[in-house]
C-alpha cells in the first residue's frame, strides 16, 4: 500500500536463539534463498532456508473495515526438516519498544506491531537496541506459523 515506508533492521530476522550471526553487509551464511512465488494479486512469497529449517514469508495489505486503517499483515511459515534449533525470529528493532496493550507494541516513535500468532513476542536487549522477538524450537516436521501486523500511526 501507498504511505510511510517501514524500515526493517539489517541482518536476517530468523536465527539461532543461542548462537546468533554476525550483521554485516554480506549474506549470512546460513541462510539460502530459493526464489519467489507470486499470487494471483502478484504479492511474492519469498522462500528461503536457514540451516535445515524451510522459511515461506509473505506480506498482504489488509484494511480494518471499521476504521479504514491499511494494514501489512506479514504470515511466515517455518518448517524443521531434521533437527530441532532453538531460534528467534526478530519482528522488529529500534532504540524503544513498549508494550502498548495485549500483543501489541509500539515501536519507536510511529511504527505499531500487532502479534496475531499464539507464540508469545518479548522485548529483549542487543548492542544498545530493544528488539521484539518471537522464540520457538519447531520439531522436526512440524510447522509453526507466525503472523503479525505493521501500522503507521
Amino acid at each position: 500500500p501507498l504511505g510511510a515506508p517501514i524500515d526493517f533492521a539489517a541482518g536476517p530476522e530468523l536465527d539461532s536463539a543461542t548462537e546468533p550471526g554476525l550483521v554485516d553487509a554480506g549474506r549470512p551464511p546460513l541462510h539460502q534463498f530459493r526464489g519467489y512465488s507470486l499470487d494471483e494479486a502478484r504479492r511474492p512469497t519469498f522462500e528461503y532456508t536457514f540451516a535445515s529449517i524451510e522459511v515461506k514469508d509473505y506480506f498482504r495489505e489488509v484494511t480494518d473495515p471499521a476504521t479504514q486503517q491499511i494494514y501489512l499483515r506479514r504470515s511466515v511459515t517455518i518448517t524443521a526438516k531434521d533437527r530441532s534449533v532453538p531460534m528467534r525470529f526478530r519482528i522488529a528493532s529500534d532504540q524503544q519498544i513498549a508494550a502498548n496493550g495485549e500483543n501489541e507494541f509500539a515501536v519507536g516513535k510511529r511504527l505499531k506491531v500487532r502479534v496475531r500468532s499464539p507464540q508469545l513476542a518479548r522485548v529483549t536487549e542487543s548492542s544498545g537496541e530493544q528488539q521484539l522477538n518471537i522464540f520457538l524450537e519447531p520439531k522436526p516436521g512440524e510447522e509453526q506459523n507466525l503472523e503479525f501486523e505493521y501500522y503507521i500511526d
